[in-house]
């Protein structure tokens, strides 16, 4: 099943969702903000980013994922 993640034009990863409307939702819920005012977009994940998402979390007490969006459109960690 495909997952989603929202991020933002910073790069940062926010929230994943079984669908692109979920992913959004629970960041805008987590941010407190409108769709207007959070810039946000959303893309599917590849495997290896939501293993890796789920294994450690995304938050401020790791570091930030080294991730980018690959040839297929998918957010993926990015390797090396």
């Amino acid at each position: 099943m495909s997952r989603y993640v929202a991020y933002d034009q910073n790069g940062v990863l926010w929230e994943s969702g079984e669908s692109p409307e979920a992913a959004i939702e629970k960041t805008l819920r987590f941010m407190g903000l409108d769709a207007g005012e959070a810039g946000l977009r959303v893309a599917p994940m590849t495997e290896r980013l939501a293993e890796a998402l789920s294994m450690r979390g995304y938050d401020a007490a790791h570091p930030p994922f080294d991730w980018e969006i690959n040839v297929g459109g998918e957010a993926d960690l990015v390797e090396g």
